[in-house]
């Protein structure tokens, strides 16, 4: 005879948020795209490997879970959200705006689901897996080895990302969710990907997933210069930059 799955309740207050959160997430961050200038410098090699159809990584950190996946909505993305009530609320606003989610995170289910996106990988093509590096619970900004293990075994480059906003606040979270403001500008740096051999060690293992840390911690920087050094900003002759108002997918260019 066969077990029957257990069907996990789900706390009204949870119920009510899922009815709520992921249509006023989706109105607000609307509007904020629409109001605002973003700019996104180095994307043209995650471009030409979607125009290829490969398979991309993305790395970026938790606190840029509230403007990154929206910015990236027309995309075919795939990404992990969490067990547990704050993963199902945040399950819905990935299914709301278009990604796949699959679920699990580094401190529940986070074996299964890393064999799960691996196995997503292996039988689908032209993916663009995004995921919050440093996990669902963190510490904060510090990389989980997670990410490196699916590079591993699929063969795709890992392309750090930062986003990043001119008029913001960070919420009290262990995240420091960084959250925009209407009327803005929003600044997207991808960084250096990092490519990691089918036959790593744990300590080739180890060193890829330090050199990811280092690459997103560079983009962080200057993301945290980025507004606050404004007339000396630096323009870097051999980067790209492209400058989108409105709610044009990011990458048509």
């Amino acid at each position: 005879m066969g077990t029957r799955k257990k069907t996990r309740k789900v706390n009204p207050l949870i119920r009510a948020m899922l009815w709520w959160i992921p249509p006023l997430y989706k109105a607000y961050m609307g509007f904020v795209l629409l109001t605002s200038k973003r700019v996104f410098y180095n994307f043209d090699s995650v471009k030409k490997l979607q125009a290829e159809a490969k398979n991309i990584l993305a790395a970026a950190w938790h606190q840029d879970l509230i403007l990154g996946p929206f910015t990236f909505r027309h995309y075919n993305i795939v990404t992990m959200a969490s067990k547990g009530d704050l993963g199902e609320i945040m399950a819905s606003i990935l299914k709301r705006i278009g990604y796949t989610g699959i679920r699990g995170s580094s401190s529940l289910g986070g074996s299964e689901a890393l064999a799960e996106i691996i196995e997503y990988f292996h039988t689908n093509d032209r993916i663009f897996c995004a995921l919050a590096a440093d996990g669902s619970r963190g510490p904060f900004q510090k990389i989980k080895k997670g990410i490196i293990v699916i590079a591993k075994e699929c063969g795709a480059p890992i392309y750090p990302v930062k986003t990043w906003a001119r008029w913001k606040i960070f919420l009290p979270t262990w995240d420091r969710a960084l959250v925009p403001f209407p009327f803005n500008e929003c600044v997207y740096f991808c960084g250096e990907p990092v490519y990691v051999p089918s036959d790593a060690t744990l300590e080739v293992i180890e060193a890829k997933r330090q050199e990811l840390e280092d690459n997103l911690m560079k983009l962080v920087k200057r993301a945290e210069e980025y507004y606050t050094k404004k007339s000396t900003r630096t323009e870097y002759p051999n980067e790209s930059k492209v400058v989108q108002y409105g709610m044009s997918a990011p990458l048509d260019y």
